[in-house]
């Protein structure tokens, strides 16, 4: 009867899966494969996340891409999935896929420079001068705000723009 009781309580915790914090502390020991052999079923977001960051710290950013992908068809609109997804494809310079997921997450200092950025790799630098402006209104010490903003105005042939943003920069 003991045995029973046994089993049937470590049925109950089993099933429960692991949670974010379980992986983060196997992630953090560098345990990845511990971490793959509980997340390879996929049945949650966090699954989905997991399996691609190890993936992708693996080298295997492909994998990676095309397991978060279909975890944002199972899980639509999951900001976790989208922003691991938008870091992926950014390094692996598939910047026209990032950039229509970065529009979304444009509040993100990290994010809104990875899409200023692809503007720029893009040759859309007066969009870029467009954003930067904006932003610069609310964030008027950020020096790559400034500094990019300087970069583009100086890509344009706009050279007094240029010194004006870079004149702004602290000494």
């Amino acid at each position: 009867m003991i045995r029973i009781k046994f089993l049937a309580i470590f049925i109950l915790i089993s099933s429960f899966g692991f949670s974010q914090e379980d992986y983060e502390i196997l992630y953090l020991k560098g345990e990845y494969e511990k971490v793959l052999q509980n997340c390879m079923d996929l049945d949650s977001p966090n699954d989905y996340y997991w399996n691609s960051l190890i993936l992708d710290k693996k080298g295997n950013d492909l994998k990676a891409i095309e397991i978060l992908r279909g975890g944002l068809n199972k899980y639509a609109n999951n900001q976790m999935l989208e922003k691991l997804l938008i870091d992926l494809l950014y390094k692996t310079g598939q910047y026209a896929q990032a950039k229509s997921l970065l529009s979304k997450y444009l509040d993100s200092p990290e994010i809104f420079l990875k899409y200023i950025n692809i503007l720029g790799f893009e040759g859309e630098y007066q969009m870029a001068i467009n954003y930067l402006t904006e932003k610069i209104k609310t964030d008027s010490l950020n020096i790559e705000y400034l500094s990019l903003l300087g970069d583009y105005y100086n890509q344009i042939d706009s050279l007094s723009l240029s010194i004006n943003a870079l004149e702004k920069l602290p000494r």
